[in-house]
């Protein structure tokens, strides 16, 4: 219970000092699901309209631990006899006595580059932030001052615009992808007293698939590299893929966690569930953390946007 209200006590401390950042984006394990969260130029990779729901509950047993929805719909587009991509993200997320909401519009312009697909994405969005002040516990006793003039007690919420750019490249059996995430470093004014700054994120996602001869089984690795310039973390993950149908894998966290995931496909829906162990010292106190996901296709019509019967290949669940 006290690294717990510790651990509270640390993140809303650091979100009011002064010229602190404060992270904003979300943690998922099964990261090659929600691809164009992390990067809006992997979107129109296939003739399809995907829809795609992930939720996290990291770090089950501790108080206030982040709770992660994301939501993506994204699509190919044909204007003026060019094809693009256009998409839809949706990022809610409690942590603490935080809530964040990121509701983002995503375009892609394509271009044909060496048997593959070069796709320039921009993701211009607004985000809502709001700090319930009411619920701040401060312990007691000589070492605690009892009151902060640098944490707000009432609730306080503001609104931001921001904006992020990525490429992305891909080919039937790879795709690489470079992304810089809130490239204003926009600020969250909660309220006329206090406010947080979204920092700059950089991130680096590929993936490789690979079909076995004479077999149903494929393997895909695939890994995420992100950074703020002053901090990073490396995610790995391993896929296996059987009849196209049934999958599971694994995956590590650099100096954080191992996680282990599965799911299937049918039809047109595919769902999987991931677990991930801690390696850091909140696994003391944490029973690991949980993520769910689900994604629904429909085949599309690449030029008239109609629908069609049958289905094609799509990239975007490698």
């Amino acid at each position: 219970m006290i690294l717990k209200r510790m651990l509270l006590i640390v993140l809303v401390g650091c979100a009011f000092t002064s010229n602190v950042k404060a992270q904003f984006d979300a943690q998922f394990s099964q990261y090659w699901i929600s691809k164009n969260y992390y990067n809006p130029a992997a979107i129109g990779l296939s003739d399809e309209l995907n829809l795609s729901a992930q939720f996290r509950q990291q770090w089950v047993g501790v108080e206030n631990a982040p709770q992660s929805f994301v939501f993506n719909a994204e699509m190919p587009a044909f204007f003026l006899g060019k094809n693009q991509g256009i998409g839809l993200m949706l990022f809610n997320e409690n942590i603490g006595l935080y809530q964040n909401l990121n509701i983002g519009v995503q375009y892609a312009y394509s271009i044909k580059l060496f048997g593959g697909q070069l796709n320039l994405g921009l993701q211009p969005s607004v985000i809502s932030s709001r700090f319930d002040g009411t619920k701040v516990h401060i312990p007691s006793g000589d070492d605690h001052n009892q009151v902060d003039p640098n944490i707000p007690t009432t609730e306080e919420s503001g609104l931001t615009f921001d904006m992020s750019f990525g490429l992305f490249y891909h080919k039937s059996e790879y795709y690489l992808g470079l992304s810089y995430q809130h490239i204003f470093q926009p600020e969250v004014h909660l309220g006329e007293k206090y406010k947080t700054q979204i920092p700059g994120v950089c991130y680096i996602l590929g993936g490789y698939n690979y079909q076995f001869p004479y077999s149903l089984l494929e393997v895909k690795p695939s890994f995420l590299f992100k950074t703020d310039f002053n901090f990073y973390q490396l995610d790995l993950n391993l896929l296996f893929m059987y009849n196209k149908r049934l999958f599971g894998g694994i995956g590590y966290r650099l100096n954080d966690a191992v996680n282990l995931c599965a799911g299937f496909n049918f039809g047109a829906i595919k769902v999987g569930y991931s677990y991930d162990i801690g390696l850091s010292k909140i696994s003391r106190t944490s029973k690991g953390s949980h993520e769910i996901f689900a994604t629904y296709s429909f085949p599309l019509d690449f030029k008239s946007g109609k629908l069609i019967q049958g289905r094609k290949r799509s990239v975007r669940f490698l």
